[in-house]
């Protein structure tokens, strides 16, 4: 038996004999008999010669109804830990001599060994298939992030580099003084254009690194980014309680681009009335929340149908992952949404 001790439940392996053994019946029944688990928790064997003998616990009370007089378990262990049981039973009343314990155990360990292997192997596997996802997800990011950045430039700035280059060029081909207002009118406009492509510039600058996340920390960072939204898609964006002490930059880097998914998500995909960014301290702990009024959805089925909004949540929850957190995601349909993050400080 295998033991899946946060669930409490046994997970049946491997079965030989002529009865059905309860335990492989019933896999919760392992749990039920104090006895028996806390024996095998502590490392010991349990052995029972007569199921009648002792008071009756669910287990033995469950052996005798299938025929079974006596049994021995033997704990499968590694470095302490209980991953399950090796169980051996009979149908008649006897002793488990001294040597058949012996053979028990050796056979237990190499059992226990295997096991361990064996989920160790599962579990690099799974890490390895979780960093190929990993690294796909962060690739596709990157180039999204570069085409944002590429279209902006392209529709922004470039339109007005155009603009600017074609003033030049009529510049050029106006040599003589009767056509000095023309100049001084197309010399204006460029200088315009100048300013206009110097703004956008530093508008882009700022969306990849916020100067006052590095100057001021989190909280002013976040204000200035919530006035920014509010301005932009005119949805009222509040930032409350923002006086909190410094962070490390990558945790508040990390902080402020997930409020940056949240917040982007409430504004593209909830028809939010207002977001509401909350920052705490508790225990020790830095607590984010981001909030809306919006339609609110069903987590799951988001990222099934709409694999790009799925990816932005996947993107929030390995961010907060990678710095210690804890994330946590409550929506419905109809009620809104909240995102909670709590972070160590």
């Amino acid at each position: 038996l295998l033991f899946d001790l946060e669930n409490r439940r046994s997970i049946p392996l491997v079965s030989r004999a002529e009865v059905k053994a309860p335990l492989y019946v019933d896999n919760t029944l392992a749990f039920q008999c104090d006895f028996f688990m806390e024996s095998l928790l502590r490392g010991e064997a349990v052995t029972v010669h007569e199921v009648r003998h002792r008071t009756p616990c669910p287990i033995q009370v469950a052996m005798h109804g299938a025929g079974i007089e006596s049994f021995l378990a033997v704990p499968l262990l590694v470095e302490k830990k209980l991953l399950g049981a090796l169980c051996v039973f009979t149908m008649d009343k006897r002793d488990f001599p001294s040597k058949q314990r012996y053979i028990m155990d050796e056979v237990a360990s190499s059992v226990a060994l295997a096991l361990q292997n064996a989920r160790l192997l599962e579990t690099v596997s799974l890490h390895r298939t979780q960093l190929q996802e990993f690294a796909l997800r962060l690739t596709t990011a990157e180039e999204d992030e570069r085409q944002r950045l590429a279209r902006e430039l392209h529709d922004e700035a470039g339109q007005d580099l155009t603009a600017l280059g074609i003033n030049l060029e009529i510049l050029k081909n106006m040599p003589s003084d009767a056509q000095r207002p023309a100049v001084a009118a197309r010399l204006h406009d460029s200088q315009l254009l100048v300013e206009k492509i110097t703004k956008q510039t530093r508008a882009i600058m700022t969306d990849l690194r916020p100067p006052l996340l590095d100057d001021y920390g989190l909280g002013s960072a976040l204000r200035w980014h919530g006035e920014n939204v509010s301005r932009r898609t005119g949805i009222p964006v509040f930032v409350e309680g923002g006086d909190i002490p410094r962070l490390s930059p990558h945790k508040e880097i990390s902080l402020f681009r997930v409020v940056q998914e949240a917040v982007l998500n409430a504004v593209k995909h909830a028809r939010a009335g207002q977001i509401v960014i909350r920052l705490e301290i508790v225990n020790d702990h830095l607590q984010l929340q981001v909030s809306d009024t919006g339609i609110g959805f069903s987590p799951q089925e988001r990222i099934c149908r709409e694999p790009t909004t799925g990816l932005g949540l996947i993107i929030i929850r390995e961010r907060i992952e990678a710095i210690g957190g804890h994330l946590q995601l409550e929506s419905s349909q109809g009620k809104g949404t909240m995102v909670f993050v709590e972070v160590p400080l």
